[in-house]
């Protein structure tokens, strides 16, 4: 088999190894060397078909022996201990736990590296022993017994073990745009440990350096640097001509969900009943539309065909232009988007998570997955090989890409019956789609100017949330303000009993045929 081969697959390796190794320099180091065991052993590699296999499988254990070399060499040396650190806890909500807090962190600092890594993969990241275990290389026992000693340390200075003395900020990330490939490597991959978050978190409303960083996380510096260093390679931190770091995307927090909440029931006025009716008629009528509903249930549907007719009603008439993502590292187009809400506020938004099925000739579906409103869980979407494999279920009476549908019955794409397999997912063809955007445009055509009026009113307000260098981007957030408007809309129906909450975390998806 040929070795050029490999040159395909450099990124997905180097990724591999970036979850696998403390730093990039480390990352770097074992990626090298799995790629120069595979070119040694590639030739002895008989069937191609099991090429994939074949390589993970040489990774992890290339792995396993690069993690007892590094193990051994980290016992070798001792790094600087950072200055005491200061907790930026207001004094006034707690003080006494603010000492607690300050005090642990300053003599996690002070202990030997072995014991302070192993509290930091534990308390700060949230890794059980054998998480832990399987990171550095060591005896899950061994692991055990650190913490224990670690803790028993601390015991000396503090009364008791805090696990939330570091205090890791609970933020998602995801992304924007449009990204086309592994799943297993997607870009918000590489950014979602709990030292990143907190960096972007404490680095998004002021620039902060390496030492601020530092005192406020409580994580040693060379840590910091390292971690920094790969954010910003991953463009989701700039550095400041001062060499301090800025976070590269927004985070939406508790004071934009209030602000939009006011504003936009203040904005949408007496007029969400038209809009509300509209909607209800839709829902009514779509009903009738011979479309493949799949198993889901008429109160679902309902919910479903609320979130399509916000699709359709936004790409007909939004009057707020819809920004171009930006151009990323690996040359496509998306970007980070952060949360730190912490439902405190209830966030008004419409969810969706699409893959449009349009990498090759073979496909003609996407699969969006909505949520946001009612509690309905916003699932992750279904790959392009799921979606080929339920159109074939659904129109050939069966697949031959046995993975993909093991992953689509994984996933609750697809239930099995004994040898028999049934698509679970609401299907539109064209036709069907077509028809659901004349009722959009009919019923809903009546209110547009309504709609257009309450997006406008909010925009420039809401937009000023944003940090000004973020101005750009901040954009997409004001794009979205139309849909999310229906959002407000769907809300005051479940409240009012006018449309039947779902179970929570229930699933609300389609599959839509796009092109012949």
């Amino acid at each position: 088999m040929d070795a050029g081969i490999l040159a395909d697959y450099a990124e997905r390796v180097y990724a591999w190894a970036v979850r696998r190794t403390y730093t990039t320099d480390e990352a770097e180091e074992l990626s090298q060397q799995i790629l120069l065991a595979a070119v040694r052993a590639i030739p002895n590699l008989r069937d191609e078909s099991r090429f994939e296999p074949w390589l993970w499988g040489l990774a992890a254990n290339v792995t396993r022996s690069f993690r007892r070399k590094m193990g051994r060499q980290r016992a070798m040396f001792s790094c600087d201990m950072p200055e005491e650190i200061a907790d930026e806890w207001d004094p006034g909500e707690n003080a006494e736990r603010e000492e607690l807090e300050s005090r642990l962190r300053a003599k996690i600092a002070m202990l030997a590296e072995n014991y302070r890594n192993l509290l930091i993969l534990r308390y700060y990241d949230g890794l059980s022993t054998k998480e832990i275990s399987s990171r550095l290389g060591i005896p899950e026992g061994t692991v055990a017994w650190r913490l224990s000693e670690a803790r028993r340390k601390l015991r000396k200075e503090l009364d008791t073990m805090e696990e939330t003395a570091l205090k890791p900020v609970d933020l998602q990330i995801d992304f924007f745009g449009l990204w086309d490939g592994d799943s297993r490597f997607a870009p918000v991959v590489f950014v979602r440990d709990a030292l990143a978050k907190n960096i972007f978190y404490h680095c998004y409303e002021e620039a902060r350096s390496v030492e601020e960083l530092a005192k406020i996380t409580g994580v040693p510096a060379y840590y910091i640097e390292d971690r920094t260093a790969d954010l910003v390679r991953r463009n989701a931190l700039t550095v400041t001509p001062r060499g301090k770091y800025l976070t590269d995307f927004l985070i939406l927090t508790d004071r934009d969900a209030e602000w939009f909440r006011t504003h936009a029931e203040r904005a949408i006025g007496p007029r969400w009943e038209k809009i509300a009716d509209a909607l209800a008629r839709i829902a009514s009528n779509a009903g009738k539309i011979p479309f493949y509903r799949g198993d889901r249930s008429e109160e679902n549907l309902g919910w479903l065909f609320r979130f399509m007719a916000s699709e359709t009603a936004r790409a007909l008439w939004n009057p707020l232009p819809l920004p171009d993502p930006p151009l990323n590292y690996d040359g496509q187009n998306w970007g980070y988007l952060g949360n730190a809400q912490t439902g405190k506020v209830r966030p008004v938004r419409v969810s969706s998570n699409k893959c449009r099925n349009d990498a090759g000739e073979r496909g003609r579906f996407s699969h969006t997955a909505y949520g946001g409103v009612g509690g309905i869980r916003a699932a992750g979407p279904g790959w392009h090989t799921w979606i080929d494999a339920c159109e074939d279920i659904l129109f050939r009476g069966g697949s031959e890409d046995r993975e993909a549908v093991a992953a689509c019955v994984r996933e609750g794409y697809v239930r099995k019956e004994g040898d028999r397999f049934t698509v679970r997912v609401p299907v539109f063809t064209l036709e069907d789609k077509r028809a659901f955007d004349a009722l959009c445009e009919t019923h809903l055509g009546p209110v547009k100017e309504d709609l257009s009026e309450a997006a406008l009113a909010l925009a420039e307000g809401y937009a000023k949330l944003f940090p000004t260098r973020l101005a750009e981007i901040a954009k997409m957030p004001v794009y979205w303000i139309y849909q999310r408007l229906f959002a407000l809309v769907m809300q005051k129906e479940a409240e009012g009993g006018r449309l039947p909450l779902l179970p929570e975390g229930e699933v609300c998806d389609v599959l839509v045929q796009f092109r012949e």
